[in-house]
């Protein structure tokens, strides 16, 4: 999913597409004097260029079973993507990876920044209910924290599925793991500072209680109380950190 955005201030073309976020100099002005059908196809011409290189990036590629392989995957973004296109080299002739045999993508960009993917079952808690319901299928999820936890997210649209994400939108989804476990459990939190309510508040506490309960005690009680009402991940993560996680224990800042 490509769209092009021009900034007339910058006089640059910006393409958004999903994860990858590149900027093409261009004199705005010029451009305004093609005509139509000649500033059609130069777009179209730099938008080619673009996704040409754009389509491998170096990755380290993370099995279920600790092996370890570095190359190229060809970029998605598609949460249910059921196999990952590899190569050891841009040269080299490319192998379909299912995504069962994988356990974590790092992919490497040109700007130095890394995007780090999971695939792992999701799970959440339904009303009228005290347990929680693992997915049977496993998606991919953007990492967006880790920690003593870990917070995934995904983005879920009723056009096009669901896409991973690293918490830039408001229909971003939150999902907490913790090391070890194989699933991740839906929080009540989403990107843009909104918070979802399944029901009510109470449905809320259920679901904190089940990611932290035995883990972070003091969090719950002060949900409970409501002196804690968190409406972004972050406030989470820091309080966490603050008063349950294994840096506060040790001491260290």
């Amino acid at each position: 999913m490509v769209r092009i955005v021009f900034n007339q201030e910058k006089n640059i073309i910006l393409s958004v597409n999903r994860f990858h976020f590149r900027e093409v100099s261009f004199i705005y002005d010029s451009l305004l004097k093609f005509p139509p059908m000649k500033k059609l196809v130069l777009i179209v011409l730099i938008l080619s260029s673009m996704t040409s290189k754009a389509e491998w990036l170096k990755a380290t590629l993370t099995f279920k079973d600790s092996t370890v392989k570095t190359g190229y995957v060809k970029y998605f973004d598609n949460a249910q993507a059921g196999k990952v296109s590899f190569k050891p080299g841009l040269g080299d002739k490319s192998v379909n990876i299912p995504s069962e045999e994988l356990r974590i993508i790092e992919m490497h960009r040109d700007n130095g920044k890394t995007i780090k993917l999971r695939y792992i079952h999701p799970a959440q808690l339904f009303p009228f209910s005290t347990e929680m319901k693992i997915d049977k299928k496993r998606y991919w999820f953007g990492s967006v924290y880790e920690g003593d936890f870990n917070v995934l997210s995904v983005n879920i649209t009723s056009a096009n599925g669901a896409y991973m994400s690293q918490g830039s939108t408001s229909t971003d989804n939150y999902y907490i793991n913790w090391p070890g476990e194989d699933y991740a459990m839906l929080s009540s939190i989403v990107a843009g500072g909104l918070t979802i309510v399944v029901g009510n508040k109470k449905m809320m506490k259920k679901t904190n209680r089940l990611i932290f309960r035995g883990k972070c005690d003091k969090m719950l009680e002060e949900f409970d109380n409501e002196t804690f009402n968190p409406k972004k991940i972050e406030e989470v993560i820091e309080y966490y950190e603050k008063n349950c996680g294994s840096k506060s224990k040790s001491g260290n800042p």
